[in-house]
């Protein structure tokens, strides 16, 4: 969705932080506030920690199967896990 390989458009969904920041990647998602629990259990809500704490080089894959590998190498080295 972010680099646009999906037919769904981000801003469904959530927006990209244009804030600046000292580290991490230029792709890093804001995550909106709610006042009750029951946005967080959202897709939106869920993947958005997940994907701001992926490394730049994956978020910058140029295709699908190349951000796979990335997160793939990521996972064996356990550096990247999902709870």
């Amino acid at each position: 969705m972010v680099r646009g390989l999906s037919s769904v458009k981000l801003e469904t969904f959530s927006e990209v932080d244009c804030g600046s920041r000292t580290r991490g990647h230029d792709w890093k998602l804001k995550k909106k506030s709610s006042n009750t629990s029951l946005r967080l259990h959202f897709f939106s809500e869920r993947v958005v920690n997940w994907w701001n704490g992926l490394e730049n080089s994956t978020v910058r894959a140029t295709s699908v199967n190349s951000f796979k590998s990335h997160l793939h190498r990521m996972l064996i080295k356990e550096e990247f896990v999902f709870k």
